[in-house]
C-alpha cells in the first residue's frame, strides 16, 4: 500500500523506518558501471542504521537496504521515503512481503546528512566520528553568510595571522587564523593549530598541520554532497561560491567534529570583530567577545596582536605581555631628493580627519597600511595627505607606495617655504612646497605636531571635499624631534637664463 501524502516523516506515529538513496556521480566510482547508487535504511527515533546497500540503480540499494534491515529488527508498521520513490518502495516491499504502508514524504534534514556523511566516508574523505548536528550546519551556513557578505579578506590581508584563543567551558585551544580572500585567487579562513612550525612555512601551500580547521568558498566543488549540504543547511541557491567546512589530519582532509564546528563558529566571529575594530584594539590586542551556539551554550573568543606572516615567529608566545621598548636607537636615511612620484595632473591636498572617521576610510581603501605603532588618537584627528588623481594612475601610485614602504612624512623648512618630503624605505621623495607663511602650512604643522607623530598618506579620487574612491591609506609614524634655534635655508632655486 502506498500513501502519498505531503508532509515530513517526524509526522508519522508508531514506528516506523526510513529509506533513502542518493546517486553517488562524484563522490563514488565502481568500475564497469556508469551510475553509482548508494542507500541506507534508518530507525526513524534513533536514527541507527539498519541497512545500507551500494548498487547500479535505485531499486537494488532500496532491495539491499531492507534486506539487511529485516534481517535484524521487525518490519515496522510505515516505511517513509523520499518524494518520488514511493513506486520503488512499495515494489521492494511487496517482494520482501513486509506489509508496510509506504509514506512518500520530505525527509529530515538529519536523516540525509547521515546518507550524505556516509557518502563523503566512501569517496575518502575522512568522516567524523562526533559529527556536527543539523543545529550547527545551520549555523554555520549562517556564519559563512555573514562572513561573505562582510567581505574582511577586503581589509584583512592574508600576511598576517590572528593568534586567537577559543573557549567552550572550561576546555581552550589556540589557533592562528590567516583569511584568505585578498590576492582573489581563494577565499575563507584557516585556522593552524597553536604549536604548529611557523606560519610563514603554509606561504605557497594548500598543505595544512594536522588539527588544523578552515572554511573554503569553493568555486565549482567536485563533489554534489557539498552542494546539496550547503542548500539543505540554508546557503543561498544560484550563488558563485558553496563553503567547504574541513579539519586537517595526518592522513589527508576531513569532516570537521561538533566541537570543531564550534571553533569555526568562534573563529569566524572573532575575524569579524578585528574587522570592525579600532586600530586601537587592534594593536593592543584587547579584543575579545562571546557568542551563543546553537546548544544554547556560550563560547568565547580573545585575540592577541596579530603577526606579519613572513616574519619568523617560531619560539615566540603571541600572548606575553610586551616588553617595555628600549633605548631608542637612531635609523639614518640619506639619499637624493626625488620628484617622480605622482602621476601626471595629481594634485596634494594637506588636512586632517576625525578619529571616528578613520574605520571608514580603512573599510573603503583598496590598500591599506597600518601603522606602526599604537595611535595616540589626539584630539586634532590625524593629519593626512592626500593625492587626488584619476582610478589608473591612483590604483599604480598605491601598489608603487606598497612596494616603497612609506615611513612617514617630513617637513624640511627654509626661509620663505615648507617642501613636504615623502620618506621611504629606499627613496626620499618630494611632494608639495608651501608658502611657510601660509595658514594652512601652520596648521598642518601644528596638527603633525599634536598628534605626536601619527599621519597618513591618503591615494584616492574626489567627489567635492570627500574621496569617492580610496587607491591606497598608508598610516605612518615619525617622532617629531624639537625644531632647531637656528633655521638653515634651503639653497635657491636657479632661475632661467643665462649663467654668470
Amino acid at each position: 500500500m502506498t500513501d502519498q501524502r505531503s508532509g515530513r516523516a517526524a509526522t508519522h506515529r508508531g514506528r516506523s523506518w526510513i529509506v533513502l538513496w542518493q546517486d553517488a556521480k562524484g563522490s563514488v566510482t565502481v568500475q564497469g558501471h556508469k551510475r553509482v547508487f548508494v542507500g541506507m535504511v534508518l530507525d526513524a527515533d534513533s536514527g541507527l542504521i539498519l541497512g545500507s546497500g551500494v548498487g547500479p540503480d535505485a531499486r537494488t540499494v532500496i532491495f539491499s537496504g531492507l534486506r539487511d534491515a529485516v534481517s535484524q529488527s521487525e518490519p515496522p508498521a510505515t516505511i517513509v521515503c523520499q518524494p518520488g520513490g514511493a513506486a520503488q518502495v512499495e515494489s521492494v516491499v511487496d517482494e520482501l512481503g513486509l506489509g508496510c504502508l509506504v509514506v512518500a514524504a520530505d525527509l529530515p534534514a538529519e536523516a540525509e546528512e547521515i546518507l550524505d556523511t556516509m557518502l563523503a566516508d566512501l569517496s575518502g574523505y575522512r568522516a567524523s566520528h562526533e559529527p556536527p548536528s543539523a543545529q550547527t550546519w545551520r549555523a554555520l551556513m549562517e556564519a559563512a553568510v555573514d562572513y561573505c557578505e562582510v567581505k574582511p579578506w577586503v581589509r584583512i590581508p592574508d600576511t598576517i595571522a590572528l593568534p586567537m584563543e577559543l573557549a567552550i567551558g572550561k576546555r581552550r585551544v589556540r589557533y592562528r587564523g590567516v583569511v584568505l580572500g585578498q590576492a582573489q585567487v581563494e577565499f575563507g579562513l584557516w585556522l593552524v593549530p597553536d604549536g604548529s612550525p611557523p606560519i610563514s612555512q603554509l606561504a605557497g601551500t594548500s598543505t595544512l598541520p594536522a588539527g588544523s580547521l578552515g572554511m573554503t568558498l569553493m568555486a565549482s566543488p567536485d563533489s554534489a554532497v557539498l552542494t546539496r549540504r550547503a542548500h539543505r543547511f540554508g546557503w543561498p541557491p544560484k550563488t558563485d561560491r558553496i563553503p567547504f567546512f574541513f579539519t586537517a589530519h595526518e592522513s589527508g582532509g576531513g569532516e570537521p567534529s561538533q566541537e570543531q564546528a564550534d571553533h569555526l563558529l568562534l573563529a569566524m566571529a572573532a575575524v569579524q570583530a578585528f574587522d570592525r575594530a579600532d586600530h586601537r584594539s587592534r594593536l593592543m590586542g584587547s579584543l575579545k567577545g562571546r557568542v551563543r551556539l546553537p546548544d544554547d551554550r556560550f563560547g568565547s573568543f580573545r585575540l592577541a596582536p596579530a603577526e606579519k606572516i613572513l616574519e619568523d615567529t617560531a619560539g615566540r608566545d603571541p600572548w606575553a605581555v610586551p616588553a617595555a621598548p628600549g633605548p631608542v636607537s637612531l635609523d639614518v636615511h640619506s639619499g637624493v631628493l626625488r620628484n617622480d612620484l605622482l602621476p601626471q595632473g595629481a594634485t596634494v591636498n594637506v588636512g586632517a580627519v576625525a578619529w571616528d572617521e578613520v574605520p571608514r576610510l580603512r573599510a573603503q581603501a583598496e590598500l591599506q597600511e597600518d601603522s606602526p605603532v599604537p595611535q595616540r588618537m589626539t584630539e586634532g584627528g590625524l593629519p593626512v595627505v592626500a593625492i587626488a588623481c584619476g582610478a589608473a594612475s591612483g590604483r599604480r601610485l598605491a601598489r608603487r607606495l606598497r612596494e616603497e614602504e612609506p615611513l612617514g612624512l617630513i617637513a624640511m623648512e627654509g626661509d620663505d617655504e615648507v617642501v613636504l618630503v615623502l620618506l621611504c624605505r629606499q627613496q626620499i621623495y618630494g611632494l608639495i612646497t608651501m608658502p611657510a607663511a601660509a595658514p594652512e602650512t601652520a596648521r598642518f604643522r601644528s596638527r603633525l605636531a599634536s598628534s605626536g607623530g601619527d599621519h597618513a598618506l591618503l591615494v584616492a579620487s574626489f567627489a567635492g571635499p570627500r574621496p569617492s574612491r580610496i587607491f591606497g591609506l598608508f598610516e605612518c609614524h615619525l617622532d617629531s624631534p624639537a625644531p632647531p634655534r637656528g633655521r638653515r635655508p634651503l639653497p635657491k632655486r636657479p632661475k632661467p637664463g643665462r649663467r654668470r
